[in-house]
């Protein structure tokens, strides 16, 4: 199947999807992943978020016939950086170190992000995301 074929399906599929609200999201941590790179989670802030964002995953994986094997265990995240480079220990301490103070400050400022209507995208790189089908929000 080209992506081509697969983008079109998905946006028929998401044709049916339910509206959702505007997540409210709060910092959770820092980290630095087993695959490579750094990762800032994200939490919902509240209940009512909590559980939209799963009727979201439910929904959208019912649509698509998808279901990831921690689908019920996902975490919202922003990857702040990949690994292109293997680190010596004096870099990967250094790193850490890092993390930490991104973690202490946003502790401190965060706040609350409110996150707007789901997106599906196609990229042909990690630096432009291209929406192509917003999901309808809550009025």
């Amino acid at each position: 199947m080209t992506i081509e074929l697969a983008t079109e399906r998905f946006q028929a599929w998401l044709q049916e999807a339910t509206a959702t609200p505007n997540f409210k999201m709060k910092f959770d941590h820092v980290y630095n992943s087993r695959v490579g790179g750094t990762v800032l989670r994200l939490k919902p802030a509240n209940d009512d978020t909590k559980s939209a964002l799963k009727a979201c995953r439910d929904n959208l994986s019912e649509l698509t016939g998808i279901r990831h094997p921690t689908h019920d265990e996902y975490h919202f995240h922003i990857t702040l950086s990949y690994k292109v480079i293997n680190l010596d220990e004096e870099q990967q301490a250094e790193l850490e170190q890092t993390c930490l103070r991104i973690e202490e400050r946003l502790n401190q400022s965060f706040g609350e992000l409110t996150h707007g209507a789901v997106e599906f995208c196609v990229f042909e790189d990690m630096f432009e995301f291209k929406p192509v089908k917003r999901l309808p929000l809550e009025a």
